[in-house]
Formats: structure tokens, C-alpha cells, sequence
């Protein structure tokens, strides 16, 4: 477990490292040059991230600390011996470069340890479950044609991404960034995203809400039209029983023909209405209202018919 890595794999290693940092700064790049803050805070994390991964594969032991709202922060000392302690470890690949004590160092860790769990931590500025989802999808991305290439075992992993992170750190050194400020970062980075897996990230209280499927509306398109229709042809009907001499020689044949005309009026009238209200904006929307009007008329028409026959007796 975490066995010794010696001169010649490091070379082997800083080689491999050259292609993932060229990557990374293309990754991180802004019209106003690589974003180093960013850069170095998500390859120290990656760094982090490698040593657990180192300690999984291998089959190492984690001592797991689960959290009130049921998520899991891992430690232990086949985790450390990756991250703090073997002469390859990453947190020394910093300190190497930005100078940050041992005291400093013991005190980020202890930092980071109190803050597993808390919702209101950040790390350098970061969302740990966002910052820990993006470190993910990106080590399952490169880990066939880069990670995988460049390592001959798990052991390996770390430092290879350790070194990608220290070439990171000195760049944002070179660029201006405090030496002491950026070891913190890069230190804090890869000490709390060593602690995390899948399980770590914050569970959503509410599961989200089911899309509740739209109910269709019920539109009826051609039935102003032919509501329209039915009430000119129903709308004589009366006029025409005035005109019959059948009904004017029988009252009741005429009451009875204009009561007929009457429903059959109430067809269309609701017809039109129908169509009215499923689609006012309707193609045939103008003739519904006609319709209605025409109806409206005609069986008004057909009441006069009645009453006026009735009033002949």
C-alpha cells in the first residue's frame, strides 16, 4: 500500500503530467489568460481526489464518518500515507514550491476535518458538491486515454496529478498570486476532496416535483361552421310553417312543426357555443357568433309562431 516511488517513474510521470497540464491550461484559459485561481483550486482537488481513488483500488481501508443528514466523509491512514506522509505525497509537492509550514499545514487539515458536513463551508470559494461533481465526471473523461496511460499502478495516481497541480501552483506564483495564499489553496483543495466520494454530496431534501401533464384542451374547430350552417337552413323552418297551408288550416299541426323547428334550432345554438368557447380565436369563430345570433332568432321566431297560432284560435 502506498509503496515508494522512485526517480524513474517520477520522470515517467512528469511526462505524462506535461500533456494533462497543457490540457488543463486550455481548460482554464480567458482572454485575459488561464484562470489560475480556478485552475489550481480543481487540480489540487483533483490531486486530493486521486488518493482516494488510489485507496479504492487497491482495496485500502477508510475509517468512514457519516453525518447527520446521512452523507460519508472518509479518513484514515491509507488515505493519509497518499496525501501527507510517503515521500511522494501531494501535500509535499506544494509545500515544496510555496514555502507553507508544517504547523500551517496540520492546521488546514484539522480545518478541513471540523468542516466535513457543514452546508455553509466552502472550499477556497468553491461548492464542495459542485467542485466534487466536476472532478469526477472529469477523472472518469481522462482516466482511459491519459490517467490509465501514464500509470503503470493506483500508487501512481496521485503523484501524477500532484505534479500536474504543483506545475499549476508555480504558474499562478509566477502570475502574481501571494506563494503562501496559493499553497493554502492548493493544500485545502486536495485535503477536503480527499475526503469525498458519491456518497458525500448533499442529498436534495425534496425529491422534485413530478410534471403533472397538461391536460388537452378539448377544441372543436368546424363546429361554428356547421353550427352556423344548420341555423340559416333551421331558421326558415318557421317561416316556412306560416306559409304552409297545410298548417294554416291545421292550428296544431303548425304549433306542433314550429315546437319541432325550435330544437331543432337548439342544434346549432349549441353548436356554435361549443365552438365559441373551445377555440375563440377560431378560424370560424366569426361565424359561430352569427350562429348563435341566427339561432337565437329563429327559435324566437318559432315561440312567435305559437303564440300567434294560438292566439287565430
Amino acid at each position: 500500500m502506498a509503496d515508494e516511488i522512485n526517480e524513474q517513474v517520477i520522470e515517467r510521470l512528469k511526462d505524462g503530467a506535461g500533456h494533462i497540464i497543457e490540457m488543463f491550461k486550455s481548460v482554464f484559459n480567458t482572454p485575459r489568460g488561464m484562470d489560475g485561481r480556478r485552475a489550481l483550486t480543481f487540480t489540487a482537488a483533483l490531486a486530493g481526489h486521486a488518493c482516494h481513488q488510489a485507496v479504492k483500488a487497491e482495496h485500502g481501508t477508510f475509517a468512514v464518518v457519516t453525518t447527520n443528514d446521512g452523507r460519508n466523509f472518509y479518513f484514515g491512514d491509507d488515505l493519509n500515507k497518499y496525501l501527507l506522509e510517503n515521500d511522494t505525497n501531494v501535500v509535499g509537492h506544494f509545500t515544496a514550491v510555496s514555502g507553507v509550514g508544517h504547523e500551517t499545514v496540520l492546521q488546514i487539515v484539522k480545518d478541513c476535518v471540523l468542516a466535513v458536513g457543514k452546508d455553509e463551508h466552502t472550499v477556497c470559494g468553491f461548492d464542495p458538491d459542485i467542485l466534487y461533481k466536476e472532478i469526477s465526471e472529469c477523472w472518469d473523461g481522462i482516466f482511459e486515454n491519459m490517467t490509465s496511460k501514464y500509470c503503470e499502478k493506483p500508487s501512481e495516481w496521485p503523484v501524477l496529478f500532484a505534479i500536474v497541480a504543483q506545475n499549476i501552483l508555480q504558474m499562478s506564483i509566477k502570475g502574481g498570486a501571494p506563494k503562501d495564499e496559493a499553497g493554502m489553496v492548493a493544500i485545502e483543495s486536495a485535503v477536503y476532496m480527499s475526503k469525498m466520494d458519491f456518497d458525500s454530496v448533499k442529498k436534495k431534501d425534496k425529491k422534485p416535483a413530478e410534471k403533472t401533464k397538461a391536460k388537452k384542451k378539448l377544441v372543436f374547430p368546424y363546429a361554428c361552421l356547421h353550427g352556423f350552417i344548420a341555423s340559416i337552413i333551421f331558421f326558415f323552418l318557421p317561416v316556412i310553417a306560416l306559409a304552409s297551408r297545410d298548417v294554416r288550416e291545421n292550428p296544431s299541426a303548425g304549433i306542433l312543426y314550429s315546437v319541432i323547428s325550435i330544437l331543432f334550432l337548439l342544434f346549432p345554438l349549441i353548436a356554435c357555443i361549443v365552438g365559441l368557447v373551445s377555440d375563440k380565436k377560431g378560424k370560424y369563430s366569426k361565424l359561430g357568433i352569427f350562429g348563435v345570433i341566427i339561432s337565437v332568432s329563429g327559435i324566437f321566431a318559432g315561440f312567435a309562431v305559437i303564440m300567434l297560432t294560438l292566439m287565430a284560435k
